[in-house]
């Protein structure tokens, strides 16, 4: 299957939207200025719904916040009305982009991660239906939580147990204070870019990615390619007479891969540095101790040999066309959770969910023996 482009990204060959770009800071806190930058970002960042956004929260400040002086002592009607506010919040901009996402399907599957769509047969959720679990669930638990947490705080601000600052009062300080705390925002990446990296002789640099590279001097200059990164993809960017220092990073089937035939191709005047990426788990099944397994989907009436290229059951499953109940995709709802008729699985992490005894979570194991599954 070939990966196809989508607004703002691609599918994968699993059918799964991955952003186009890699994520990057936006140029707000930079030295020297980017002004252009700057004001290209404000208006996206604006004029997309997060204006829409603003302005509920401005309406809902000024029209639908009770004063503060009410909220000295606790009462049934100040609460309520926080109570009520958020929940019909919730209705109007969670259910509102509900019906055009996922009841009209206005969008279809653009940019949506996952291909699939919420279950209505899995028995993982009240009432069988995802849907339903989601909406009791943000009702039942979600804005209850929410609320009180706005009634303490405001309570607490009320009676200077905490310190208040209001807007009107000092908006110059307010926006400061706002300002400062974006200072100190932090975004954690957990996921490391998959690339190889090219220091040229003159100063410029290629960065090769699984789906693109990019060469740059003075400046940026992008271009994006569909392609996996193997020897014939870095011999059409580099010149075959120079010289290069490598920095790769990668998987561990992909880098060795490039170390060797690199070497091979350029020796010992180009030197090689590399990182393998892994999941940060020792693995139970090692390369070296690959053995055959086979998978029996009992109910598909279907046995296959084991791939080890697969990270687990479920995307294995899926790529021999069995269909799996899933949702989180990593072990958190147990949407996917199976009963295990023979054999035996090894998880890739520890899982939040523990299924039941007798069952695995398809989307976060692989087989540790011959395994037959009620699938």
């Amino acid at each position: 299957m070939e990966n196809k482009f989508t607004v703002g990204g691609y599918r994968d060959s699993r059918g799964e939207w991955r952003p186009e770009n890699p994520i990057s800071f936006a140029p707000v806190f930079v030295w020297p200025p980017k002004v252009k930058k700057f004001a290209v970002w404000l208006f996206n960042y604006l004029f997309t719904w997060n204006l829409v956004y603003l302005a509920i929260v401005i309406l809902s400040y000024y029209f639908l916040q009770p004063p503060l002086e009410q909220m000295k002592t606790f009462k049934i009607s100040w609460i309520a009305t926080i109570f009520i506010r958020n929940m019909a919040l919730v209705w109007i901009v969670y259910g509102g982009w509900h019906l055009y996402l996922y009841k009209f399907k206005a969008r279809g599957n653009k940019a949506k991660y996952s291909p699939r769509w919420q279950s209505n047969n899995g028995s993982t959720f009240l009432w069988n239906d995802q849907v339903y679990d989601n909406v009791f669930w943000t009702c039942a638990s979600a804005v209850p939580i929410w609320t009180t947490y706005e009634v303490l705080t405001f309570w607490l601000y009320a009676n200077d147990k905490i310190p208040y600052l209001d807007f009107q009062e000092h908006p110059v300080y307010f926006q400061k204070t706002i300002a400062g705390q974006h200072l100190t925002f932090k975004i954690p990446f957990q996921n490391k870019e998959l690339c190889t990296d090219v220091r040229m002789a003159d100063g410029s640099q290629i960065k090769y990615a699984f789906r693109n590279y990019t060469i740059s001097n003075a400046g940026e200059n992008n271009e994006f390619r569909i392609s996996r990164v193997d020897i014939q993809s870095v011999k059409s960017i580099l010149k075959a007479g120079t010289h290069f220092s490598f920095y790769i990073c990668g998987p561990e089937k992909m880098t060795e891969s490039l170390v060797n035939e690199i070497g091979i191709w350029k020796g010992q005047k180009s030197p090689i540095h590399n990182e393998i990426f892994t999941t940060g788990r020792v693995s139970s099944n090692p390369i070296a101790d690959k053995k055959v397994i086979q998978v029996h989907f009992v109910k598909s009436n279907k046995i296959v040999e084991w791939d080890y290229q697969y990270r687990n059951l479920l995307e294995f499953a899926e790529s021999n066309d069995i269909r799996m109940e899933a949702g989180c995709m990593f072990g958190e709802c147990g949407a996917c959770s199976t009963k295990i008729i023979d054999g035996s699985v090894d998880y890739n992490y520890h899982t939040a969910t523990n299924p039941v005894k007798g069952n695995c979570l398809p989307c976060s194991c692989y087989p540790d023996s011959d395994l037959s599954l009620d699938v």
